[in-house]
């Protein structure tokens, strides 16, 4: 969750203020986050008013507006909550995004107040399955074993041992992988890499270049007689 607020100015009278303040919570399946933004009013100190209030908050180039009639708020100094609304906002297909928020308020004793455009980064949400470790292991002259790991707890892992030419699946949902390989040819090298795929996005991460080189074959052993 991220969050952040932004005050105005002491443009209303004896220094009444509006501030906004906001809070998101990612959604990963969707790429986007829920934000909610709420607008207050800071009452300078000894302030009183019954008036009528009215305004704007706007994300993004969306706005809200609200109209609550006439209000009466308590004596200064007071923070009190004016109007809240909550937007859906879509994030960038890396996962990247940022709000712009401004809001305004027009008080029928108070006079108008504003916030003016202001600019925040949300949480980036995650979009890469991105390859953590790599390693073989179990070499023999017919095959070895693969094993990888990602930042991700339910990414799928995926291995390849022909130069990235065709992958075949070791885990799904998971962090980690391990896959077996067998029928190799013994004394040859083989260029390996891993795949790790998001599960929403279906970015694919590759991995560096692996070698892995299999065991020579066994000679048989030859007895000249005397």
């Amino acid at each position: 969750m991220a969050s952040g607020g932004v005050a105005g100015s002491g443009t209303g009278l004896y220094g009444s203020y509006i501030r906004l303040d906001w809070s998101s919570t990612a959604n990963r399946p969707s790429n986007n986050s829920s934000v909610t933004v709420n607008l207050s009013l800071v009452l300078g100190n000894g302030v009183s008013k019954v008036s009528t209030e009215s305004g704007s908050i706007t994300v993004n180039g969306s706005t809200y507006n609200y109209n609550n009639g006439s209000q009466s708020r308590g004596t200064g100094p007071g923070t009190y909550l004016i109007a809240s609304n909550t937007w859906t906002i879509g994030h960038n297909s890396d996962g990247t995004q940022s709000i712009t928020i401004s809001g305004s308020m027009v008080d029928g004793y108070l006079g108008t107040m504003n916030v003016g455009n202001t600019s925040f980064a949300l949480d980036n949400i995650q979009r890469y399955a991105v390859p953590q470790t790599f390693t073989s292991s179990a070499i023999t002259a017919t095959g070895f074993t693969l094993s990888g790991t990602t930042n991700e707890s339910d990414s799928t892992i995926k291995f390849s041992t022909d130069n990235g030419t065709t992958y075949v699946t070791a885990s799904t949902g998971s962090s980690s992988g391990t896959k077996v390989f067998t029928g190799l040819n013994g004394g040859t090298t083989y260029n390996c890499y891993m795949d790790g795929v998001d599960p929403y996005s279906g970015f694919n991460s590759y991995s560096s270049l692996l070698q892995v080189t299999t065991l020579p074959n066994n000679s048989a052993l030859m007895i000249e007689p005397f």
